[in-house]
C-alpha cells in the first residue's frame, strides 16, 4: 500500500490554488491538493552533436536535480518536460519510514553560513524571497512495492538524453545494499549512496568517515555491477579529511561525489525555541549554503586532479537563480543541481528560455538611454515588442501564474499602457476577469478612471512590465485602492534595480519580479550574446543633463554646477544693502544662486545691483529673485519689466506661481529671454494649497514651455525630464519647522532621498555665527548626496 505521497505535485499549478508548498500542511494533505500537468511550457533543448558524456550517458545538458525536490514518477515526468536532464528521485530506505512530524520545513533569516557559523543557531521568519529554508524531514519512504513500481516510472518517462538517479539510504551496510539492490532492478541508471543526513537525529554522518564510506560504497558496487554509483556528501571543515574520503570512494569503485547536502543548524523560533518540536538540528539549505557549495566544488576539482580520481562532481546547495548552474559548471563541476529552489520555482529553467526569446525579439537594447526616470543608461528595455510575439507573452503568463502566493485573486489589471496585453494574455490563461485603470479619468461619457467590471475589496493581481523608480505602479495601485479594491500581489517582468520594487515594499505592497536586471543580464553573457560583464544603470550627472536642457539658463546653471562642484543656493532674506553684499561676498565662492527678496531691502538704490552683479561675476553664481509673478499677463510683464527694480534686467532666475495659467509664461517670456523661469510646484510651507492636482498641472504646464522653463520650486523629484532642475527651499540641520509654519529638511536626504537638485538654505546660514563656514558646510553634504546618488 502506498503510505507516501510527493509533496512535490502540488507545486505545478496553472488549474491548482498555489504554485506554492504550503509549509503549514503534511505531505499527505499536500498531496491531496487537485493539479494537471498539461500545457507545461516547451524549453529548448540542444542539438544532439552538443549532448555532453556522463558516467556512460549521453545527456543533453549539465543541469539536474538532486534528491528532495522529486519524490515520486509524476516529479520526475514534469521535471523531464522542464529541461532537467540528471533527475535525482527521491532518496529511498529499504523498508517504508513515515518520517518526521510537522514542522518539517520553516523559512530562516540567514542569509550566508560561513564555516566558523556551521552547528550554530539560526532563527526562523515568516517568509523568504531567497529560498532560505530548514528542514526536519527525516527521510520518509513508501513501501518497496510502490518504490519498485515508481521508480519504473519515473524511468519511462525521461526523454532522449536524460537519466535517472535514484537516492538509497540505510541505517546499516545491510539496508544500504538492499535499497540500491531494489533501486538497481527497478530501472535506475545511476544510484546515489546517501552518506550525508543531517536531519537525521545521530552523531556523525557517514560521509565523515573514510572507513566507513569504502567499507558500504564496496559492498555496494560490487552488488551493483554495471550501474555506476556515486555518494552523496555534506561540507567538509577539514580538507584534508575531504580528500582521505575522496580517495576512500574512488578505491571503493564510486564514479562520482554529489555535494553539498544541508548544513547541520540549530534552528529556532523569534521566542528561542527549538523551531522542529523537540529536534536540535535541522538541515539548512537554499541560498545560505550558495558560498559553502561553491567553496566544495572548487576544493573537490583541485583534489580530483591533484590525486588523478576520476571521478564526477555533481554539485548542488544554493542554485537558487538560472545563472547559477553556470556558476558551479565554470568552478569545476560536471553537472549543477538545484533542490530547494526547484519546491517553490520548479519552472526556473524557463526563465532562461525567456530571457534569450525577449533578446531575440528586440526588447532589450544596447546603446546610449535616458530613461523615462532620469536615469542614464546603456541599456534599454521595450517589452511592448511582445505583444507581435504569441509564444513571448503566453510563457510570460505562464510563469507569472505559476508564481502568485497563496491569496485567492479575483481581478488582473495590467499598469497602462505597457503591461495591458500581458494581463490580457494572463486573465485569459487564467479565466479571471480583467480591469484597466486609468492613467486619466475620461472626460466624458462614464468619466470612469477603471474600466471594466469589479467588486469592492476584491483581491487584484497588479501587472507591470519593468518597475524602476515604481512611480507608475503606485499611481496604478493607487487608483485601485481608491474604488476599494486590494492589491494583493504585484508582479514586475523586470526590476531594474533602481529601488522601485523595496519602495514599493516600504509602502505595503507585496511585489515579485521574474528578472532582477543583473540576473537577466549574466543569462545572456552566459549564452554569449553580450560580452558586458554587467550594465549599470546611473543618474545622469549635471553636466550630462545640460545637454537636455532647452532653457540657456537652466543649461548655463546645470554647467557652473559641475564645474563649481556646488549644489547650494543661499537665500539672502536681508533688510540692508550691506548685508545683502556682505553675504554675498562672504559665502560667493560656496554657492551656485543667490536668492533674493530685492522688495524688502530697505534702503534700495540703483547703485545695489551692479554692485551684486560685480560680485557674481566674481564668484560665478546666478542671482535669483524669487519675485513669485502671480497676476495676469499684462500685470506680470509690467511687473517684471518696469518699477524701481526692472528685474528683467538683472534676474538670471525668477519664479512664477502657475494659478494664472500659460498666459503669464507668455507675457513674461515676451519681455525677455535670456531669464530661466522656476515654476512654484510645491512650497515649504505648513497647509500650502500647492499640492496635488495643482502640482500635477504645473508639471504638465512646464512640459508646454520647456524652452523658458527651467525647473520647479518643489519637495521632491517631479518630473524625469532630465532637463528640469528642482529646487528645494526650507533646508536646514536640526530644525522641523519655525513658528510660521515653515517645514524643514535635512540637505543630504533632499538630495539622495527626495532627487531634488539644489538645496535652498536661509536662515541655516545667515543665522550662524560664521556664514561661510556653514555655507561650506551646506555645500560638502550636498555635493557629496549629489555624487552618491549618480555613482
Amino acid at each position: 500500500m502506498f503510505k507516501y505521497i510527493s509533496f512535490f505535485l502540488i507545486i505545478f499549478s496553472v488549474n491548482c490554488d498555489s504554485s506554492f508548498y504550503d509549509i503549514n500542511k503534511t505531505f499527505f494533505e499536500n498531496s491531496q491538493l487537485d493539479f494537471k500537468t498539461k500545457d507545461l511550457p516547451v524549453i529548448n533543448r540542444k542539438p544532439k552533436d552538443e549532448w555532453i558524456d556522463f558516467l556512460g550517458y549521453k545527456v543533453a545538458s549539465q543541469r539536474g536535480v538532486a534528491a528532495c525536490s522529486a519524490m515520486t514518477s509524476k516529479g520526475i515526468g514534469i521535471l523531464s518536460q522542464l529541461g532537467f536532464d540528471v533527475l535525482t528521485y527521491k532518496t529511498i530506505r529499504s523498508t517504508y519510514n513515515s518520517g518526521n512530524s510537522l514542522p518539517n520545513i520553516v523559512f530562516v533569516e540567514q542569509e550566508q553560513i560561513n564555516y566558523q557559523d556551521i552547528g550554530k543557531e539560526v532563527k526562523t521568519k515568516s517568509k523568504s524571497n531567497n529560498i532560505a529554508i530548514a528542514n526536519s524531514v527525516g527521510i520518509p519512504s513508501s513501501e518497496p512495492e510502490f518504490v519498485i513500481q515508481d521508480i519504473y516510472v519515473a524511468k519511462k518517462s525521461l526523454l532522449e538524453g536524460q537519466v535517472l538517479i535514484v537516492s538509497v539510504y540505510g541505517e546499516n551496510k545491510k539496508e544500504f545494499v538492499n535499497a540500491a539492490t531494489t533501486a538497481k532492478y527497478s530501472g535506475a541508471d545511476i544510484i546515489e549512496l546517501n552518506f550525508s543526513c543531517p536531519n537525521l537525529v545521530q552523531k556523525d554522518e557517514v560521509y565523515l568517515n573514510p572507513d566507513l564510506v569504502f567499507d558500504i560504497a564496496q559492498e555496494v558496487v560490487q552488488a551493483c555491477v554495471e550501474i555506476p554509483v556515486i555518494i552523496k556528501v555534506g561540507v567538509f571543515k577539514d580538507k584534508s579529511l575531504m580528500k582521505e574520503v575522496f580517495i576512500a570512494a574512488h578505491k571503493a569503485g564510486i564514479k562520482g561525489v554529489c555535494g553539498i547536502n544541508a548544513v547541520q543548524m540549530r534552528v529556532v523560533d523569534e521566542k528561542g525555541n527549538l523551531a522542529f518540536d523537540q529536534r536540535t538540528m535541522a538541515g539548512v539549505s537554499g541560498k545560505p549554503i550558495r558560498k559553502l557549495a561553491l567553496d566544495f566544488v572548487k576544493c573537490a576539482r583541485q583534489i580530483i586532479e591533484e590525486e588523478g580520481l576520476d571521478l564526477k562532481i555533481l554539485a548542488t546547495g544554493g542554485v537558487t537563480q538560472v545563472v547559477h548552474f553556470d556558476e558551479f559548471i565554470s568552478a569545476g563541476a560536471d553537472i549543477a543541481m538545484s533542490a530547494s529552489t526547484i519546491m517553490w520555482d520548479p519552472y526556473i529553467l524557463l526563465k532562461e528560455k525567456l530571457a534569450l526569446r525577449l533578446f531575440e525579439i528586440g526588447a532589450i537594447k544596447f546603446g546610449d538611454f535616458v530613461l523615462k526616470s532620469g536615469t542614464h543608461s546603456n541599456i534599454y528595455i521595450d517589452l511592448r515588442v511582445a505583444i507581435s510575439y504569441p509564444d513571448v507573452l503566453e510563457d510570460l503568463a505562464f510563469y507569472i501564474l505559476n508564481n502568485l502566493e497563496k491569496d485567492e485573486i479575483d481581478l488582473v489589471c495590467g499598469v497602462p499602457y505597457a503591461a495591458v496585453p500581458l494581463a490580457t494574455a494572463v486573465a485569459l490563461k487564467a479565466r479571471l476577469p480583467m480591469i484597466m485603470a486609468r492613467k486619466e479619468v475620461k472626460d466624458y461619457g462614464t468619466k470612469n478612471n477603471i474600466e471594466g467590471v469589479y467588486k469592492q475589496h476584491q483581491k487584484c493581481l497588479l501587472i507591470e512590465d519593468i518597475v524602476t523608480s515604481g512611480a507608475s505602479i503606485l499611481q496604478a495601485a493607487q487608483v485601485l485602492e481608491g474604488s476599494l479594491l486590494k492589491i494583493a500581489q504585484v508582479i514586475v517582468i523586470i526590476d531594474r534595480q533602481q529601488g522601485g520594487a523595496q519602495d514599493l515594499e516600504k509602502k505595503g505592497y507585496n511585489v515579485s519580479s521574474i528578472f532582477k536586471l543583473d540576473e537577466f543580464l549574466q543569462i545572456l553573457k552566459n549564452a554569449k550574446k553580450i560580452d558586458q560583464d554587467f550594465v549599470v544603470d546611473k543618474e545622469l550627472s549635471y553636466k550630462q543633463r545640460a545637454n537636455y536642457c532647452q532653457n540657456s539658463m537652466g543649461k548655463k546653471l546645470l554647467n557652473l554646477m559641475n564645474n563649481k562642484k556646488t549644489n547650494l543656493a543661499v537665500a539672502a532674506d536681508v533688510k540692508t544693502k550691506k548685508e545683502l553684499l556682505t553675504i554675498a561676498e562672504a559665502i560667493g565662492p560656496e554657492i551656485c544662486i543667490l536668492k533674493t527678496h530685492i522688495d524688502i531691502i530697505e534702503d534700495y538704490d540703483d547703485t545695489l545691483l551692479p554692485e551684486l552683479k560685480k560680485i557674481a561675476d566674481k564668484h560665478n553664481f546666478l542671482i535669483f529673485e524669487d519675485r513669485k509673478f502671480a497676476d495676469i499677463g499684462m500685470i506680470a510683464a509690467k511687473q517684471f519689466e518696469g518699477g524701481i527694480y526692472k528685474i528683467s534686467n538683472w534676474a538670471d532666475l525668477v519664479t512664477v506661481h502657475t494659478i494664472s495659467g500659460g498666459g503669464t509664461l507668455d507675457a513674461l517670456k515676451s519681455v525677455s529671454n535670456n531669464v530661466g523661469f522656476i515654476l512654484l510646484a510645491q512650497m515649504s510651507s505648513k497647509g500650502s494649497l500647492a499640492n496635488g492636482d495643482y502640482t500635477k498641472a504645473t508639471v504638465s504646464l512646464a512640459d508646454k514651455y520647456s524652452d523658458n522653463i527651467m525647473g520647479f520650486i518643489c519637495r521632491e523629484k517631479l518630473s524625469n525630464n532630465p532637463g528640469f532642475i528642482h529646487f528645494t527651499p526650507g533646508v536646514q540641520f536640526n530644525q522641523k519647522s519655525d513658528d510660521f509654519g515653515q517645514q524643514y529638511l535635512d540637505p543630504e536626504k533632499v538630495i539622495l532621498d527626495l532627487k531634488s537638485d539644489v538645496v535652498i538654505v536661509g536662515r541655516g546660514v545667515l543665522q550662524a555665527q560664521d556664514p561661510k563656514t556653514a555655507a561650506q558646510k551646506y555645500r560638502g553634504i550636498a555635493w557629496q548626496a549629489y555624487l552618491k546618488r549618480t555613482s
